[in-house]
């Protein structure tokens, strides 16, 4: 399982022409961390899973699985 985004936010700013900037960099630096771990791979099954873990994307590829509880 991939570990999370590493994203610390910078202090913010006590001059509020600075808030700009500051947006803009703390824009970049969340766009920085989650293009760490990009996801590589997303598995099709034709079976429903048999358990489902925290951040699992599922994907039900024919209408004869059943539901997903």
């Amino acid at each position: 399982m991939a570990k999370a985004p590493i994203y610390t936010p910078s202090p913010v700013p006590g001059n509020t022409e600075d808030l700009p900037q500051y947006i803009f960099e703390e824009l970049t630096k969340l766009q920085g961390a989650l293009k760490e771990n990009p996801v590589a791979y997303i598995s099709v099954k034709n079976a429903a899973p048999i358990r489902i873990k925290q951040g699992d994307i599922v994907y039900r590829r024919n209408a004869n699985m059943g539901c997903f509880q």
